[in-house]
Formats: C-alpha cells, sequence, structure tokens
C-alpha cells in the first residue's frame, strides 16, 4: 500500500496537484489501495445501502434488486475529483448523535426514498476520509434503460 515517492509525485502530476512547501514527496500521506480493499469498501458500502433502506422504509431489498455503488476517498477531493455539490440531491440528513453528543464529525449520511419505498438514494460520508453513494431499485428492468456510464457520469459530474 506504501507508494514511493516516485510514484507519489506522478500520482500528484497526473492528478494536477501541487506538493505543499516543506514537505518532501516521501512525506506525502499518499497510499495505493490494493483491489481486495476496493472490493471490501464495495461490499461494506451494498450492505450499508441495505440496512439503511431498511431504517428508512421498513422495506428489506429483495435478492436480484438493482444496487449502484460508488466511493471516493480523500485523495479524490484533494485530485478535485469528488462531486462536492452531491448532497444537494440528496436532501435528507440524518441527525445522528449519541445521548446529547452529535456524531456528524464522525459519520453522517442523506438519503432520499421513493413513497413507495422501491427506490432509495444513499450518501455517507465517514470523517473526511471517504464517501460512499449507493442508489437502489427493487425493479431492476427500470434500470435497465439507465447506461451505467450517464449515472457515473451524473455523480462524477454533479459538483462541476
Amino acid at each position: 500500500m506504501i507508494m514511493s515517492a516516485n510514484e507519489k509525485r506522478r500520482w500528484m502530476a497526473t492528478h494536477g496537484v501541487d506538493k505543499p512547501a516543506g514537505l518532501a514527496y516521501a512525506e506525502m500521506p499518499l497510499l495505493r489501495i490494493p483491489s481486495v480493499i476496493r472490493d471490501a469498501v464495495e461490499r461494506f458500502n451494498i450492505k450499508l445501502c441495505k440496512a439503511l433502506h431498511y431504517k428508512h422504509t421498513g422495506k428489506i431489498v429483495p435478492e436480484g434488486a438493482w444496487i449502484y455503488a460508488k466511493w471516493w476517498t480523500n485523495a479524490h477531493v484533494i485530485a478535485k475529483q469528488f462531486p462536492a455539490d452531491i448532497t444537494k440531491f440528496v436532501p435528507h440528513r440524518a441527525e445522528l448523535k449519541r445521548g446529547r453528543v452529535s456524531l456528524l464529525d464522525q459519520f453522517e449520511y442523506r438519503h432520499e426514498v421513493s413513497e413507495n419505498g422501491e427506490l432509495g438514494v444513499y450518501v455517507s460520508v465517514f470523517r473526511v476520509m471517504f464517501c460512499l453513494v449507493a442508489l437502489v431499485s427493487f425493479d431492476p428492468s427500470l434500470m435497465h434503460a439507465v447506461d451505467q456510464q450517464a449515472i457515473e457520469s451524473s455523480i462524477d459530474n454533479a459538483g462541476r
């Protein structure tokens, strides 16, 4: 997972990120995320989507439902590859507290569901480290006409 100074330099150059003054490339906090971790985060995102959907609709996501899951790290934010305005499309913000203490600095999520509870969108943020987005439709045929690239393009360009 540890990138060499040259790999960090190439990544920053490729993504148009300037090196902060006073830091060597070797000191930059960049990591390579292996596919096993990417796969685990995607599975977690899908499970979180199903749990949040049940919480807000009382409906269990059926097997065979269409689910789209995407995630970003803070490196995407630095490289300006994160759709900063994505939350304006998902208006309902959950109030998370332990007793009287807000937990929003640790975890926050937003959601929107259809009236019949068979469609849902969830945006979850864990500190400032990573953000998960998941969309669910109980009827995959509704999404058949939706091109995967169109969804990705819409999400990726939401803040631009």
